[in-house]
């Protein structure tokens, strides 16, 4: 009987076969996670829609307050800047949870992540 070799370090040590019962519930937990993702990832895609259109919003109100501060009739731009700022913090953070979303699908099926996918946030 031949010994497996020891796991070199930062290599995971091989896992222990399956058993007959855990292999036959193997397709439905896959489906199961595959079907989470997929939620999550329309949720994550709608959450980017939504963050893009408030950063729209908050464009075109942040110009608005720079004319009527160019304008003298408002004092400052304070308020109009900072609710950009979260905007675009906003609209980061859904496009990293989206990328993050098809990684761990890709990585759930086994492929390495596709970068056209990352790009997707972005349109």
């Amino acid at each position: 009987e031949q010994q497996a070799a020891p796991a070199t370090p930062g290599e995971m040590p091989p896992s222990p076969p399956l058993s007959a019962e855990q292999e036959a519930q193997l397709p439905a937990l896959l489906e199961g996670l595959g079907a989470d993702h997929f939620r999550e990832r329309r949720s994550a895609q709608q959450q980017l829609r939504e963050a893009n259109l408030e950063a729209q919003y908050r464009e075109a109100a942040l110009d608005r307050a720079r004319a009527m501060y160019e304008l003298e009739v408002r004092p400052n731009l304070g308020t109009a800047m900072t609710q950009i700022s979260a905007a675009r913090l906003k609209q980061a953070q859904a496009e990293f949870e989206l990328a993050m979303n098809w990684a761990r699908l890709d990585a759930l099926v086994g492929q390495a992540p596709d970068p056209a996918a990352f790009s997707e946030a972005r349109q």
